[in-house]
């Protein structure tokens, strides 16, 4: 409901970290999978437009081909805007610490499949934004003389500087 309110970006971060339930227990999450379909299909229905972003842990320790694939599976089926994608790496104090690592080239495999299929959905997404007008806050200055704006859907838009400045809204067509 609060973000109905039009001075609130449509946008919400998910982490789901795997699409397959044993990692997930494994990683000691108490969401699952189920847990994260029915958020994200709750919030397309109740904000359309919405940005959803989500991360993902490729290479956790145990993780078989199969329970990667299910990760894969996830993604393609909830098409998030944004995916932060991780490559596991050990850290001290946690279980997965004295777990074996898989290869290191098994995992940059399926960073690369990933990030692949994510540039699918990426394209997908942003194409239903072509020909969209609006307004969108100048929120950083980017790079080679461009602003970076976000609509209500905290959609990062670019535009040549000019005279505006971050803190102004603009009027653009997409």
């Amino acid at each position: 409901e609060s973000m109905s309110n039009e001075k609130c970006f449509k946008f919400v971060h998910i982490p789901i970290q795997s699409g397959n339930n044993r990692i997930l227990a494994k990683m000691l999450r108490e969401n699952t999978v189920e847990d994260y379909i029915q958020i994200v299909a709750l919030l397309k229905e109740k904000i359309p437009d919405v940005t959803i972003s989500t991360d993902v842990i490729v290479g956790f320790p145990t993780e078989s081909e199969d329970e990667f694939n299910d990760t894969l599976k996830l993604i393609s089926q909830t098409m998030p805007d944004v995916l932060n994608i991780s490559r596991y790496a050990p850290r001290q104090y946690t279980m997965a610490y004295k777990m074996k690592s898989l290869a290191g080239g098994i995992v940059k495999e399926r960073s690369r499949m990933m990030t692949n299929e994510f540039n699918k959905i990426s394209l997908e997404n942003n194409q239903r934004w072509l020909g969209w007008h609006g307004w969108a806050l100048i929120d950083e200055i980017g790079k080679d003389d461009t602003l970076v704006c976000r609509n209500f859907a905290y959609k990062p838009i670019i535009i040549k500087r000019g005279r505006s400045h971050p803190g102004e809204v603009v009027n653009l067509k997409i």
